[in-house]
């Protein structure tokens, strides 16, 4: 597992999450549309071979792998990612339409602490009290 980035830890760069993108590996040929974007939360609406369902997921960032062989990772830079099988009913959802989405994104706007940024409201310093899981 990837150290939790530490608390007062600088970042200088996030990579954000597509807002189209074709899945791969267990995902390989879904293809994934951002519908709504909060501060703390996704949905993005899926489609498989015409048939579409919405994941609502909380924003949860990485850090940035630089040397994949010996496994060093940025100290600066981070990327969001997007949740896998295994992170369903964790910290991710999937519903059958966009009204029982928009309902879990809309409970999990106000419940989950919204990422912050430094002072001046730019990429900065991120707290251990906001939830920074590496998956």
């Amino acid at each position: 597992m990837i150290e939790l980035l530490k608390k007062e830890q600088i970042i200088t760069s996030i990579e954000e999450l597509p807002e189209l993108f074709i899945g791969t590996g267990e995902v390989k040929g879904f293809k994934f549309s951002q519908v709504k974007k909060h501060e703390s939360v996704y949905i993005y609406q899926v489609d498989v071979e015409g048939k579409f369902h919405f994941e609502v997921f909380e924003r949860k960032l990485s850090q940035k792998c630089i040397d994949f062989k010996n496994r060093v990772y940025s100290e600066t830079e981070s990327k969001e990612i997007y949740p896998k099988a295994k992170n369903f009913g964790i910290w991710a959802w999937t519903y059958p339409t966009y009204q029982q989405a928009l309902g879990k994104f809309r409970e999990m706007s106000v419940t989950i602490p919204r990422i912050t940024n430094d002072r001046n409201n730019s990429i900065g310093r991120y707290h251990n009290n906001i939830k920074t899981n590496i998956y």
